[in-house]
C-alpha cells in the first residue's frame, strides 16, 4: 500500500531571516527554521537557544503552591509518615523518585508504591488504604494520577483521616477529588510557561518551592536529570519549560550524577560520553518502561534512589534482562503477525 506524502511548506521570509541570522550569528537557513517554530521576537529566539532565561510568569499560582506546601511541611513538622503513590511509566517513576528524595531531604519518613499494571491498572487503587494503615501513613501524595480518582481519595480520607496532595498533568474532570492540595498545569493558561510539563516537572517545581518555604537550600543534585528523563520519555512537546528542563537535564544525565542511571547505562553497554534525547528515548526509557509493562516497576525507583554503585549495577541488570525479554516478545508478535498475513492473503488487500 502506497502512502501519499503531503509536504507542508512554511512561507519563507528571506529578509527577516537574514536580519535574524546577523543578530544570532548563524546562517539564514537556521534563522528561517527558527521562524518556522513560531518565534516572533529576539527575546523568544534567545530563550529558545538557551541564551537567556524565560521572561514572564514561570510558576504555578501562589495559592496552589502554598496549599501543597502547607500540607507537606505541616506533615513533616508533625512527624507524619508520608505515602507516595506514582504511576508505572517513566514519568511516574521519575516523579516518585524525585518526590521521595525531596521529602527525605526535608526530614520526612516516606514509603512509596508504584502500582502493578496487571493487578491494579492505571490510577489510585483502594488497596492503598490497607498499605497506608500498615505503615501508619497520614499523608498521601499521588503522582501522575489522582485527578480522576474521586471515589478512591474520598475513601482514603474517610478511612484514615489522611491529607491528600495530587500532582498530575492529566485532564481536569468535571468532578474533582476532595484533595487538600493540587498542582496541575491544566489549570494554567494555554500560553503559560509550565502549561505543557509532565508530572516530574510539577514535582520539580514543587520541590523548589518546598525548599524555599522551609529555608533549606536545594541540593546540588536537584533532580533536573530525572525531569529531563521523564519529559522526554513522556513525549512532551519541546517548548517553554520542557525545552529548558531537557537542555539542563541532559548535561546532568551525561555526567552520570545519578548512581542508578550510571549503572543502567553501563549494563546497557552505552559508551557515548554525552546522552542525547534519542538516547533517552531508545536506551534509558525502554529499559525503565519494560519493568512496568512486564513486571513490577517499583525496582526502577529503587534503582534511581540507590547510592551504592555495586547494588545499583545489580538492580540495573534486572532491568536489562527484562528489557531483553520485552524485545523478544516484540519480535515474536511481529513474526506471528507476518505469518498470519501470509496465511490469509485476503488481509493484504485491506
Amino acid at each position: 500500500m502506497t502512502v501519499e506524502k503531503r509536504w507542508q511548506l512554511y512561507p519563507s521570509a528571506p529578509d527577516i531571516a537574514r536580519k535574524l541570522a546577523s543578530h544570532i550569528q548563524t546562517s539564514p537557513i537556521i534563522s528561517q527554521i527558527l521562524l518556522n517554530r513560531g518565534l516572533k521576537s529576539l527575546d523568544q529566539v534567545d530563550h529558545f537557544l538557551g541564551r537567556q532565561p524565560y521572561i514572564g510568569d514561570s510558576q504555578f499560582s501562589q495559592q496552589s503552591l502554598d496549599d501543597v506546601a502547607s500540607v507537606i511541611l505541616s506533615g513533616i513538622e508533625k512527624k507524619h509518615i508520608f505515602y507516595v503513590y506514582g504511576d508505572y511509566d517513566v514519568d511516574g517513576m521519575t516523579s516518585t523518585t524525585l518526590m521521595v528524595r525531596t521529602l527525605r531531604h526535608l526530614g520526612a519518613t516516606v514509603h512509596y508504591q508504584i502500582p502493578n499494571r496487571f493487578r491494579h491498572g492505571y490510577g489510585l487503587h483502594v488497596d492503598v488504604i490497607e498499605r497506608m494503615s500498615q505503615v501508619g501513613a497520614k499523608v498521601l501524595i499521588t503522582l501522575d494520577c489522582g485527578m480522576s480518582n474521586v471515589s478512591e481519595i474520598t475513601k482514603v480520607k474517610d478511612a484514615l483521616g489522611a491529607d491528600v496532595v495530587v500532582l498530575d498533568h492529566h485532564r481536569i474532570p468535571d468532578q474533582i477529588p476532595p484533595f487538600d492540595g493540587c498542582l496541575n498545569p491544566q489549570y494554567l493558561p494555554q500560553s503559560h510557561y509550565l502549561r505543557q510539563i509532565c508530572t516530574v516537572g510539577i514535582v520539580y517545581q514543587c520541590a523548589q518551592h518546598l525548599y524555599a518555604q522551609s529555608g533549606q537550600p536545594s541540593p546540588d543534585d536537584d533532580g533536573i536529570d530525572l525531569v529531563a528523563l521523564g519529559t522526554i520519555a513522556d513525549i512532551m512537546p519541546m517548548t517553554r519549560a520542557n525545552r529548558d528542563f531537557t537542555r539542563r537535564g541532559l548535561v546532568h544525565l551525561s555526567a552520570r550524577r545519578n548512581v542508578g542511571i550510571r549503572a543502567l547505562l553501563e549494563s546497557a553497554e552505552f559508551e557515548k560520553n554525552e546522552v542525547s534525547v534519542r538516547d533517552v528515548g531508545f536506551v534509558i526509557g525502554p529499559r525503565m518502561n519494560a519493568m512496568g509493562r512486564l513486571a513490577d516497576a517499583s525496582p526502577v525507583v529503587d534503582l534511581l534512589l540507590c547510592e551504592d554503585y555495586d547494588e545499583a549495577l545489580h538492580k540495573a541488570k534486572i532491568l536489562e534482562t527484562t528489557n531483553q525479554n520485552r524485545r523478544q516478545i516484540d519480535t515474536d508478535v511481529m513474526t506471528h503477525a507476518c505469518r498470519w498475513m501470509d496465511d490469509e492473503p485476503a488481509l493484504k488487500s485491506h
